[in-house]
């Protein structure tokens, strides 16, 4: 059964100024360590964080909690999966503890870039 969908549209240029402004901080702020080790190696940084951030507000919508209490960017994992396409691989800390009290089992995303934006879209689900 569907929980919650969530949507998200990034400014990938207000993303490049504050990565630029603050760096590795910033990147810290939005982005698990295993994320922050495929930054290291992309060319496109600002990009990569836009997705990023736009998957983790939509998620956090989806969740009905918005980014705060209950739910923190550096504590949802997106991860190229087996296909090479992003997946959610880990949760952790409240977000995680919040996800299991709502009973959510299965999250779908979408990452999407054109060149001034980044979209995300989320959709969770329970059993």
């Amino acid at each position: 059964m569907i929980y919650g969908v969530g949507t998200d549209i990034t400014d990938v240029e207000r993303i490049r100024k504050v990565f630029e402004k603050r760096g590795c901080h910033f990147a810290q702020t939005v982005l698990t360590e295993k994320e922050i080790m495929i930054l290291d190696d992309r060319a496109g940084k600002a990009e990569f964080i836009a997705g990023r951030w736009a998957v983790k507000e939509a998620f956090a919508k989806a969740l009905g909690t918005g980014i705060g209490e209950f739910c923190s960017f550096a504590e949802i994992e997106i991860l190229p999966g087996q296909s090479g396409a992003p997946e959610i691989t880990a949760l952790y800390g409240k977000t995680a503890e919040t996800v299991q009290n709502k009973g959510i089992t299965t999250y779908h995303i979408s990452i999407s870039h054109e060149r001034d934006y980044a979209v995300g879209f989320v959709v969770l689900e329970t059993n």
